[in-house]
Order: C-alpha cells, then structure tokens, then sequence
C-alpha cells in the first residue's frame, strides 16, 4: 500500500517466510518526519520513533547516524487490524506525504 508513495523508503522490501514484523520502519526526509507523525497522532494513528537519540549520544554516533536516526518512523503492524486499519494508515501516509 505504501510501496508507491513517493518520498518514502522502505528498509526492507521482502519479508522471509519466518519473519513476524510488528512495525514497518521507513525513511522520510528528517524534515517531515515530525510532520508526518503529528498529523497521523491528530487522526488516531499512532507511530513510534524507535531509538530516538539523546544528549548522552553526542560524538559517539556519525553524522550519517544521526540523519538516519532522524528519518526513520515506524508504521505499526498489529495482527489484529483488519485491511480496513491498513487502509485507512495508507490513506493518511499518502495524503500528508505525497
């Protein structure tokens, strides 16, 4: 559902037959990545940012690091939603992305 939305990437696009995700991370710009999060939380969608940096981080971690920490967001992947949820999380995605 995502895959043609212009200005995301996947991290991995193939999934092994043993692989259970629970959230789909993706890359955005680091400048829209708040943006993006913020507007799907004011419509009851909920994304994390995983390993978000801190202070205590400073000079241990590359400046390359540190644009990839601040573009990855983590789209939710719940056995419970039904297509409906997913479609309704894509619809919101490509409305604020593209």
């Amino acid at each position: 559902m995502l895959g043609e939305c212009s200005g995301i990437i996947k991290i991995k696009d193939k999934l092994e037959k043993e692989d259970v995700p629970t959230f789909l991370p993706i890359l955005l710009d680091p400048k829209k990545r708040n943006d993006l999060r913020q507007f799907l939380r004011a419509n009851m969608i909920y994304c994390p940012v995983h390993w978000p940096l801190s202070a205590k981080h400073g000079s241990l971690v590359s400046s390359e690091s540190i644009i990839r920490y601040q573009s990855i967001l983590s789209m939710i992947i719940d056995h419970r939603y039904k297509e409906r949820e997913m479609e309704k999380i894509s619809f919101y995605v490509k409305k604020k992305v593209t």
